[in-house]
């Protein structure tokens, strides 16, 4: 009954991860056209205006609003675009591929095999993906600063004689490298148990 539940339950999970699938497949493949409508738009007239909103810059809970005319270009805005979406597009092939291999995990457990051979270096695999997530996140934050100072002019936005200084602080997160080592020896957790499954087999 409980083996029953447990492949019903994988089943039900691995067409939901094939779904979110999809779903990134069409969102990227929808980013990278608007991004190249832009693109184009902009080199046909470039006195196009490319968003609504880029006069308002968010710092935490505070928004500033800008005057006009202190709003980046549209070149600006694309070559960032352009990158924060190659920065999207790499975490989201990341993320398509991790749920590729719990996918595949699922598999086994639908086969009523969750101590499979392979399933170890899937598990081991899923903790690399980590990594390449928490990289492309370090990545993005440091350019949405970099945003700022250099098509923002921030530097120049504050610029009053109240404030003697302003330095760039970059925070970078390696809780991922946690998860990392804990996947990593969940792998061989797994390919310990496997190997455990296979003499067993044997012997009977």
């Amino acid at each position: 009954m409980e083996t029953t539940k447990l492949k019903k339950n994988a089943k039900r999970l691995d067409s939901l991860l094939k779904v979110l699938q999809k779903i990134i497949l069409v969102s990227m493949i929808v980013a990278v056209c608007i991004f190249l409508v832009l693109t184009i738009a902009n080199a046909i007239d470039s006195n196009v205006i490319i968003g609504d909103d880029l006069h308002e810059i968010d710092i935490g809970p505070i928004t500033i609003t800008l005057a006009e005319g202190y709003t980046p270009n549209n070149n600006s805005i694309l070559t960032y675009g352009w990158i924060l979406l190659s920065l999207g597009g790499a975490s989201a092939a990341v993320t398509y591929y991790a749920f590729g291999r719990i996918r595949k995990i699922l598999e086994s457990v639908i086969q009523e095999n969750p101590f499979y051979a392979s399933v170890g270096k899937h598990i081991r695999k899923l903790g690399y993906v980590c990594v390449a997530l928490g990289i492309v996140k370090n990545a993005a934050g440091i350019l949405e600063t970099h945003n700022l100072f250099q098509n923002y002019g921030l530097s120049n936005l504050l610029n009053s004689t109240l404030i003697s200084n302003i330095t760039v602080n970059y925070q970078l997160d390696f809780t991922f490298l946690i998860l990392f080592f804990v996947l990593y020896l969940l792998s061989y957790i797994f390919e310990y148990g496997a190997k455990l499954q296979q003499l067993s087999d044997e012997t009977l």
